[in-house]
């Protein structure tokens, strides 16, 4: 039995700095090091947009039907 991969959430709409912003370890970050912390949080955006679109695409893919025993 195949199961289709299903989103059951909607398309992020905060950028993850925002969230990571709430904890002391990476607020401490930038302020250590900002230029090191402003690229770690693009290229972890990058990260987060691009996983998101590859669920999508496997929410959106067909299945192929199960073989049968006649197959």
């Amino acid at each position: 039995m195949r199961i289709r991969l299903q989103l059951d959430s909607r398309t992020p709409t905060r950028k993850l700095q925002d969230f990571m912003l709430m904890e002391t370890r990476f607020k401490m970050l930038t302020k250590s090091k900002p230029e090191d912390a402003k690229k770690l949080w693009a290229e972890a955006q990058r990260d987060v947009e691009a996983r998101y679109r590859l669920y999508e695409y496997l929410a959106q893919r067909k299945t192929a039907p199960e073989p049968t025993a006649a197959d």
